[in-house]
């Protein structure tokens, strides 16, 4: 998946010496992301939207934003956050702009999300926000 591309990119925090990750899925929908988040891990996702500026007249502009997702489920095994540390040091090396991070699936929203994408900035606040076939109005 690139930034072009509407979706998530999931994977859960596991022994991998490199990444600390292990790939769990992909989907289009913020319901089918929620619906991976399990009790006994810790997930990490990708989600890319897009933000369109529907202006006067018929111009559009659309803007590919990158949001990070966490996931930290009840009963993650103590002895597997050491894997974590993999994680970080592997994410803080990536040169991909993220627009924000959302923690917990309680906060798994388009609201949410179309917030993070305002307080990163742009030449105009986007007037909608696209998520696979979904498009919502920004609030």
């Amino acid at each position: 998946m690139n930034s072009q591309q509407e979706g998530f990119i999931a994977f859960q925090i596991a022994k991998n010496k490199v990444t600390g990750l292990e790939f769990i899925g992909t989907g289009s929908t913020l319901e089918e992301l929620t619906a991976l988040c399990q009790d006994g891990m810790k997930l990490r996702a990708w989600v890319c939207v897009t933000g369109i500026d529907k202006g006067s007249g018929n111009v559009e502009s659309r803007r590919p934003k990158t949001i990070r997702f966490h996931h930290d489920g009840e009963g993650f095994p103590p002895m597997k956050n050491r894997f974590s540390n993999v994680y970080n040091t592997w994410v803080s090396g990536l040169s991909h702009t993220v627009s924000g991070t959302v923690e917990g699936t309680e906060n798994l929203s388009m609201e949410c999300i179309g917030k993070l994408c305002l307080a990163s900035g742009g030449a105009h606040a986007c007037t909608h926000y696209a998520l696979g076939d979904n498009e919502f109005a920004a609030n």
